[in-house]
């Protein structure tokens, strides 16, 4: 066998051992949905809740974006009525340095280029204006935020968990995992996901009920702070405002804001 046949029957080789691992990931996360779906019964919580924190239920799609070396996995949870119930898409797995290239051609695909909801802004978004916001930019600061948590993570020890859960949208969510997802006990993930949504109803459910027992003159015997304060967020632009391209937005420098207000003196 010559070298270059040789080199060739490697390639192939790694290509069927990279099918496999993400044919194997994406059972891995049907069966994750499938477990979560069948254990909603044994939660009576969920009956009245408005929202879970995490919620597989039906119609949702599950993408993830798998980085190499080191290896993590960043998961993303939509609810998207417009397409398949349990659509599972890998992408990956990447080399740490193409990982900024390959989001953004997959962040120009349909699916994500789709308006946000006005009402499904995330608590956390500082876009004052909430028309022709985009999932790609709501994803934008998080995959950030990954990415150096990643890089963080070049100098200690990493436990393998379902770890920074980021919302997305309202019940749309984000996590980042060390390692491949498919090597936990997806089981024992439900019970978590579980524990969490009951631990957040009951604790919502408490806290209004606080809010309805208050009283009325002990609002009303408050004390009332006199004085002036001022802000300016977002912050305004004096000339004409920086635009940034995708790979600054992931990798530059952190004081040049992706919003703002221009003003024209």
């Amino acid at each position: 066998m010559g070298w270059l046949e040789s080199e060739m029957t490697i390639n192939s080789h790694n290509a069927n051992a990279y099918e496999d691992r993400v044919e194997n990931l994406k059972g891995w996360l049907s069966g994750l949905i499938d477990e979560f779906r069948k254990s909603c019964c044994e939660h009576d919580l969920y009956e009245n809740a408005r929202r879970l924190t995490y919620d597989f239920r039906a119609c949702c799609q599950i993408e993830v974006f798998w980085l190499s070396g080191p290896e993590y996995q960043i998961i993303v949870l939509t609810r998207d009525a417009d397409r398949p119930d349990k659509e599972i898409i890998v992408n990956g797995p990447y080399e740490v340095h193409e990982i900024v290239g390959r989001l953004e051609k997959r962040l120009k695909e349909s699916r994500w280029t789709r308006q946000m909801p006005a009402d499904a802004m995330p608590w956390w978004s500082s876009k004052q204006e909430s028309n022709g916001v985009t999932y790609a930019e709501m994803l934008e600061p998080i995959i950030k935020k990954y990415l150096l948590k990643i890089k963080e993570g070049l100098y200690y020890a990493i436990t393998r968990e379902i770890t920074d859960t980021e919302e997305l949208s309202r019940g749309e969510y984000c996590w980042l995992i060390p390692g491949d997802a498919s090597e936990l006990d997806y089981k024992r993930v439900v019970e978590y996901f579980h524990s969490i949504n009951d631990h957040n109803i009951t604790f919502l459910a408490q806290r209004g009920q606080r809010q309805r027992e208050e009283l009325p003159d002990e609002r009303d015997n408050l004390n009332e702070l006199s004085g002036y304060a001022t802000a300016f967020y977002p912050p305004m632009w004096i000339g004409q405002k920086v635009e940034r391209s995708f790979v600054e937005r992931m990798t530059g420098d952190q004081t040049l804001p992706s919003h703002g207000v221009r003003l024209n003196l």
